[in-house]
């Protein structure tokens, strides 16, 4: 269901701590399992991340953008009229990367044949800058939300 006016600022809001919930889901998980060291034959660890939308070519976008302009006579133009845009639910896709860290630890009791081990390749560092990132975006999400409410609370007096 599509809002208009102020709900739609609350529904913006919503949409986009429910994306920085599920991001934070997905961060705090990498974090948890960086050190995870995969045993012989087993799969390593995939980091997950979440991609919130799908980027569509300029030239496709624009056309389904386009004012709809009714022609009586090809020489002149009559008023146009704007198409609503109906927008769809956002889709998130989770997408795992293939990256493996091989490191020589032959007193490891996973380590193959010739001493390493396996083991995903996640920087913990920069998860954590993510993390902070996420939760700084989702908190202005919240101020957002709470400013819109206040808003809309002052409408209702007058």
């Amino acid at each position: 269901m599509e809002l208009k006016g102020i709900l739609s600022s609350f529904q913006n809001s919503v949409r986009g701590m429910s994306s920085q919930t599920k991001r934070l889901e997905l961060v705090s998980n990498n974090i948890a399992n960086a050190d995870k060291v995969a045993k012989p034959g087993e799969e390593v660890f995939q980091k997950k991340k979440l991609v919130s939308r799908e980027f569509e070519p300029y030239q496709r976008k624009l056309r389904s953008n386009i004012i709809s302009v009714r022609k009586t006579n090809s020489k002149h133009i009559e008023k146009s009229q704007h198409l609503e845009n109906k927008r769809q639910e956002h889709s998130y896709t989770i997408v795992k990367e293939d990256k493996v860290q091989n490191v020589y630890d032959p007193s490891h009791p996973y380590a193959d044949e010739n001493g390493y081990i396996r083991k995903p390749d996640i920087n913990v560092v920069e998860e954590m800058v993510d993390l902070m990132s996420l939760s700084r975006t989702y908190e202005a999400n919240v101020k957002t939300f709470n400013s819109a409410k206040e808003l809309a609370k002052k409408a209702l007096e007058i």
